[in-house]
């Protein structure tokens, strides 16, 4: 189980109890996943709301994600015919949004504030709370950061159309559909680079494709500038020292090998601030691969992340659906470095 299941468990395992102390009804409803809510609850005065819980691995969520999953329980509340959403975050809510319709969101602040009535409780939070990125204090430079680098806008947000919160939805049809091979190189290249503008558009800006360096001899697919206040991106800034990250696709019908870790990693450079590379292929890399690249950060400081077309198709659906994707960069960062040897 991965670290990022296993704190989605525990934070639901909480929600749960905190409804319960707080005298709520619980409804048991079928398939309500596919109905985009995780729970069904009625207060004490037996109205009705659909519940949503989410998972962000960072402190500061952006608002982009939040206005897809507000508008995605929007949805689910009409389906189920109730009058109320409350969406339930693991981070702080730092950012000014001034009216969410239907839709409550609770966030770690108004977490703690309800469990704080219940001292069963209290212990609970306490130690999850310890476990969660949202847990560390968001000081007055993070949130000029977000201002600076992030998309926060005052004022009342509008909520996006259908279409465009099921753009991921769009872009993995059109990744599907490039055929393997050479044949298909360029196509993967040009569908795979607005994937990742979707999916990072609250986390990376400045994407060039094509980039050539000063020498003419390397050449890479896309680079961006990180410009995020998410723990997974900042950890790069921090402890990588990679303001850019480059990005690599492999159309190969197999598993890629350690040639091409080799490859790209000659492309990475400590004078550009330049540590950081993504390969996306179709079924992602072989073992001798995954160990070049541990190679590569145990030698040289260089990380060189494995992405396989079916992480980019999960990290479309999140991004649909208001989740956090940058959650699956942190559960493979984590398991590369904890199995790292020296």
């Amino acid at each position: 189980m991965s670290e990022t299941n296993r704190l989605e468990q525990a934070f639901r395992a909480f929600i749960v109890a905190l409804f319960s102390e707080e005298k709520f009804r619980i409804f048991e409803v079928t398939g309500s996943r596919d109905r985009g809510f995780d729970l069904m609850v009625a207060n004490p005065k037996s109205q009705k709301a659909v519940v949503e819980i989410k998972l962000f691995r960072t402190r500061i969520v952006s608002r982009g994600n939040l206005i897809n999953a507000v508008a995605q329980l929007d949805k689910a509340r009409e389906l189920m015919g109730v009058d109320k959403g409350i969406l339930i975050i693991s981070s702080s809510l730092a950012i000014p949004i001034v009216d969410t319709g239907s839709t409550e969101i609770w966030d770690m602040k108004k977490l703690g504030e309800r469990a704080s009535r219940h001292p069963g409780l209290i212990p609970l939070f306490e130690s999850l709370s310890r476990e969660l990125s949202s847990s560390l204090p968001i000081s007055d430079s993070d949130i000029h950061s977000y201002s600076i680098f992030g998309d926060a806008i005052t004022g009342e947000p509008q909520p996006p159309s259908s279409e465009a919160v099921q753009a991921g939805a769009k872009l993995e049809n059109e990744l599907r559909a490039v055929v393997p091979g050479k044949k298909g190189a360029r196509d993967l290249e040009t569908r795979g680079y607005e994937a990742l503008k979707y999916v990072f558009r609250d986390d990376l800006s400045n994407w060039s494709q094509q980039k050539v360096t000063d020498g003419g001899i390397s050449r890479y697919d896309a680079i961006a500038r990180i410009s995020s206040s998410h723990d997974f991106w900042q950890s790069i800034l921090r402890f990588f020292h990679s303001w850019y990250v480059i990005f690599e696709f492999k159309n190969n019908a197999e598993l890629i090998k350690q040639g091409q870790i080799y490859t790209t990693e000659k492309y990475l450079f400590a004078g550009a601030m330049r540590l950081v590379a993504f390969i996306i292929s179709r079924k992602g890399a072989d073992k001798n691969a995954l160990a070049a690249t541990r190679g590569a950060v145990r030698e040289s400081g260089k990380l060189i992340i494995n992405l396989s077309l079916d992480d980019i198709y999960k990290m479309l659906r999140m991004k649909d659906e208001g989740d956090d994707a940058n959650a699956i960069l942190l559960d493979i960062l984590d398991d590369m470095l904890m199995r790292l040897e020296r």
